[in-house]
């Protein structure tokens, strides 16, 4: 799974509650053409490492992540794009940890790791 290069990606199809514009994850201001920069390897490694680690998730939760990201690219009318990638990546990590790990990560304890996001978001 990547992120296709905004020359390759042929359209946008999003939905509007994964739109880090409407619903950002930070308090911090998206800039105006967010969607049109593709995010660079390292941030996207960062934010996964960064809740794989806070949380204590395992590699297998990884897989499981993975496996459903792709199920909803290939299910679903959406891509993964600039706007929405976060929220996307943020909701198969939740799903997975809550499936695969005997005792699963609450929601409200990865509201302490993203410190500006809520159970609501």
């Amino acid at each position: 799974m990547q992120l296709q290069d905004m020359s390759l990606r042929d359209s946008d199809r999003s939905i509007d509650i994964f739109d880090e514009k409407k619903h950002p994850l930070t308090r911090e201001e998206v800039p105006v053409d967010y969607y049109k920069r593709d995010p660079e390897h390292k941030h996207i490694y960062r934010f996964v490492r960064t809740l794989f680690g806070a949380a204590q998730l395992t590699a297998e939760c990884a897989i499981v992540t993975l496996v459903y990201l792709e199920r909803l690219l290939t299910y679903a009318e959406i891509d993964i794009c600039p706007s929405n990638w976060k929220r996307i990546v943020l909701g198969a990590i939740l799903l997975a940890s809550k499936v695969w790990d005997d005792q699963a990560v609450w929601n409200v304890d990865f509201c302490q790791i993203l410190k500006d996001m809520t159970v609501e978001d």
